[in-house]
């Protein structure tokens, strides 16, 4: 569980430091949904989803807010993974299309030989060795 100094247990200038942010992130005083980084006990920097909603008094001022921040960096590390794993995919889709490309250009110089040979074959006066359809990529005939 990811622990957070803010709260009764903050200083109350880090507080008001805070709620200022609030207010200046949701000028028009909505519902709050942010993403944002939150230093941890751990001193360490963490991704954060806040939401929240100001609660207000009879004249409709922002007394504080109510809210949760929820620790999503199980969230954003599987974000990662996906982005990493989708730019794998893309690199290896980028090398198959260059295979079938080469693949599929060594077969119609394979037809083109096939109906060189059997026009060289008719020049000669002998029959073709390979049928009409040479696009078909039959063998030679017998």
């Amino acid at each position: 569980m990811l622990e957070f100094r803010l709260g009764r247990r903050a200083p109350s200038r880090r507080r008001r430091t805070y709620y200022r942010g609030l207010e200046r992130m949701c000028p028009h005083r909505w519902d709050l949904d942010i993403e944002h980084r939150f230093r941890g006990l751990d001193g360490k920097y963490h991704p954060v989803l806040a939401r929240g909603v100001p609660v207000r008094d009879d004249r409709g001022e922002i007394v504080c807010w109510a809210g949760i921040n929820l620790d999503i960096r199980r969230v954003k590390e599987a974000e990662e993974e996906l982005w990493r794993r989708a730019e794998e995919l893309r690199v290896a889709n980028e090398e198959l299309t260059r295979f079938n490309e080469a693949m599929v250009g060594r077969e119609l110089r394979m037809i083109e030989l096939k109906q060189e040979i059997n026009a060289l074959c008719a020049q000669l006066g002998q029959p073709p060795r390979y049928g009409p359809e040479a696009d078909e990529q039959a063998g030679p005939k017998q």
